[in-house]
Parts: C-alpha cells; sequence; structure tokens
C-alpha cells in the first residue's frame, strides 16, 4: 500500500510544476454527510455523492480553465457512528493563494481563497465540507495515506468490515493522468 501511494506521490508531482509558498495548485477536501439518510443508503450511494461532486468540480474547472480537469486521489473513512466520509487530494488546473494561519487546535493550516472555499462549498450540499491548501505533498500524501492504513491497523475491525459489506476499496484516483 504505501508503495502504490508512493507512485501516487510521483504523478502528482509532475502536475504540480512550480508552486510558490505563497501559491498552490493543490487541496485537501473532507466531505461528510448529513445523518438524515440512513447508514446503509449512506453507504450504497457515498460513490455517486462524490461522483456528482468531482464532476461539478471537474466541469467548472474545464469551463473556466481551457478545458483542463483537476487530478483527484480519495479515500474513504468510517466515523464511529459507521458512516462514512471522504478525504481528497485534487491537483487544479490553476493556481491560488494560500495563507498559513494557526488552527483552532493550535497546528498550522493553509487556508484556500474564500471565494474557491465557496465555490467547493457549492458543490457539496449533502453535509459539512473542508477545503485546505496543501505547501507540503509530504503532507498531503501522509495524510491520504493514513487513512488507508487506519483501517489495516483497526483493533475491532469495525471500519474494514463496514468497507467489505458495501464493497468500497479504501482509495480511488483520477485514471487519465496524461
Amino acid at each position: 500500500l504505501y508503495f502504490k501511494f508512493k507512485q501516487y506521490r510521483e504523478k502528482f508531482l509532475g502536475f504540480v510544476g512550480g508552486s510558490s509558498k505563497d501559491f498552490s495548485r493543490v487541496v485537501m477536501v473532507t466531505l461528510t454527510l448529513k445523518r438524515d439518510v440512513t447508514l446503509v443508503d449512506a453507504w450504497l450511494n457515498i460513490g455517486k455523492y462524490f461522483n456528482n461532486f468531482y464532476t461539478k468540480v471537474s466541469n467548472w474547472c474545464k469551463r473556466h480553465y481551457n478545458g483542463k480537469r483537476p487530478v483527484q486521489l480519495r479515500s474513504w473513512e468510517v466515523h464511529r457512528d459507521g458512516y462514512p466520509h471522504i478525504h481528497c487530494m485534487m491537483v487544479l488546473p490553476f493556481e491560488f493563494e494560500v495563507k498559513r494561519k494557526r488552527s483552532k487546535k493550535g497546528g498550522m493550516k493553509v487556508f484556500v481563497e474564500q471565494s474557491l472555499r465557496n465555490k467547493f462549498k457549492s458543490f457539496w450540499t449533502l453535509g459539512w465540507i473542508d477545503v485546505v491548501g496543501v505547501v507540503n505533498f509530504n503532507d498531503a500524501f501522509s495524510y491520504i495515506a493514513k487513512y488507508a492504513v487506519k483501517v489495516a491497523y483497526d483493533v475491532d475491525n469495525f471500519k474494514m468490515s463496514i468497507l467489505w459489506v458495501f464493497n468500497k476499496r479504501m482509495r480511488s484516483e483520477y485514471r487519465d493522468w496524461e
């Protein structure tokens, strides 16, 4: 699994090019679902929900940035209550400004422009969304890999069993790397 993520890292680095510290082309997106849908429906449709979100982002990028689509790598995660949420890294076809600030928990967080954040929020109406910028690829890939590996070390196998029951793979990537 680590080797596979190492390959993804090299592919993403090829897309990004030379970004400065004040600008980035990469966002980390966390998508959660409202609890107004049943657990079974959430898992059966999480792929469709994500594909709808990604299609909206992709169409917006294609319309405004010379037909180019974002590249994405995503991972499912299981909440304690069994509901899914998604961690996704996207390489966008444009640069945007980022600002480093202290988060509420005391760590550093890389914030994206408010207009970009609002645009992504308009594409995800099924729950909560968090959009942060990425300036360090090692941190970004560690973030995604953490959730993929976390399931393998699940002590009571709750998370692994949920993924197995609903036939979900831990990770997925955009197929057209060229």
